[in-house]
């Protein structure tokens, strides 16, 4: 079976997320982003946190209508504030903010709800801490949504590569690096 023949297969896709995941394996972030955009037109979201490697997936969405969803909280980082400014001047993105005061989760499943989503694409990698290095290309969750996360095997080196070739602006706290950083709850499989 090939990706093409995955790509056009309009039936439920959770019998073959394992097939998915082994074709995926050996693609491109860019290959799996061109997949689930042309796979799930019209139900596709991305996420953002603005940190360290958000550059790399907002990029690679540029232009392209898909919606991005931040979730806004009272915690972020005054350098992701920052670059989120950045972004946002030098790429053209659709992007929601979502706040309040309900928890990260519940505002995320909120906003997949008013976007009528199907499938969310994150930029996290399995070297940024121990549970994401557990994550597959593609998660289904309870729900029915899949989580696709084209970046998951994505080195640090080839993020701040990737950053510096496209001119990208950096973060203030540098570019991606072995740091292990905290798991924010919303790529946790429920």
């Amino acid at each position: 079976m090939t990706l093409v023949t995955l790509a056009k297969n309009r039936l439920d896709p959770h019998p073959l997320v394992a097939a998915l995941n082994a074709a995926l394996t050996e693609r491109s972030p860019l290959e799996i982003v061109q997949w689930a955009y042309e796979h799930y037109e019209g139900y596709l979201v991305a996420s953002t946190s603005f940190g360290k490697n958000s550059a790399v997936l907002l990029h690679m969405l540029a232009n392209t209508g898909v919606p991005i969803i931040h979730i806004r909280t009272n915690d972020m980082p005054r350098g992701n504030r920052a670059y989120e400014e950045q972004l946002l001047r030098r790429l053209v993105i659709s992007m929601r903010n979502y706040a309040g005061p309900l928890p990260k989760a519940a505002l995320m499943r909120q906003a997949l709800k008013v976007h009528g989503a199907k499938a969310i694409l994150s930029g996290v990698r399995a070297a940024q801490n121990e549970h994401r290095g557990t994550l597959r290309h593609i998660e289904r969750r309870d729900d029915g949504i899949f989580w696709i996360y084209p970046l998951l095997h994505l080195t640090h080196e080839e993020a701040a590569r990737y950053i510096k070739e496209n001119d990208l602006p950096v973060h203030e706290d540098g570019l991606p690096g072995d740091k292990k950083e905290p798991e924010c709850g919303l790529h946790i499989k429920r």
